[in-house]
This record gives structure tokens, sequence and C-alpha cells, in this order.
């Protein structure tokens, strides 16, 4: 039920690691992580159904590169470009983010 109030306040369920639920969130993933490599864990099945109807992120990170890479495409139809500023104090996210993708592009 709180992750269900979060989702409502906040449109998603990406819960920071900072909040109340960030732990169980975690643990969440855990279990998950033990479930998909055949390991015993706590997790049935109906929670898990539950968890993706409300729309829960299992992977984190993979969620937020494309959160990003989404707000990229968002500023290419507004600026018709993708040079994003360092400083691009509308979305300081975005601009960490390019900056982050070009440097490990840098090191392939």
């Amino acid at each position: 039920e709180e992750l269900k109030a979060f989702k409502t306040l906040h449109r998603h369920c990406r819960v920071p690691s900072a909040h109340k639920l960030g732990g169980w969130v975690a643990a969440q993933r855990r279990e998950y992580r033990k479930r998909q490599s055949q390991s015993k864990t706590q997790l049935t099945d109906e929670r898990v159904l539950k968890l993706v109807e409300l729309g829960f992120d299992w992977g984190v990170h993979a969620s937020n590169w494309d959160l990003r890479y989404g707000d990229l495409l968002e500023f290419k139809r507004k600026f018709r470009h993708v040079d994003v500023p360092g400083n691009y104090k509308a979305n300081p996210a975005l601009s960490d983010w390019v900056h982050r993708q070009r440097s490990a592009f840098k090191d392939l």
C-alpha cells in the first residue's frame, strides 16, 4: 500500500534508497534476482505479479538509463541537437548523464 501511495504521488515506482521504502524496495529486487537464479526466495508469484502490475522497476539502473535517454530525446526534439550543456539548469541529471555516456564511449 505504501508503494501504491508513492506511485500516486510521484507517478513512478523508482523509490530513492534514502526514502523510508528504499530498504524494502532493495529487498524486493534482491529477492527477484534470487528467483531469477533459481535460488530459494520468499518472493511469490502473486507478489511479483502485483509489483509488475504496479509498474515496479526490477532493475533501477536500466530504468534510470531509459529515463535519461527519454530526456535526451525530448531535448533533441526541443533544440534540434544533443549537445546538452554541462550546466544545463533545466535538467542537471541529463547533463551529468550525457557526460558519463560520452566518457564511457571514449573508454571503449
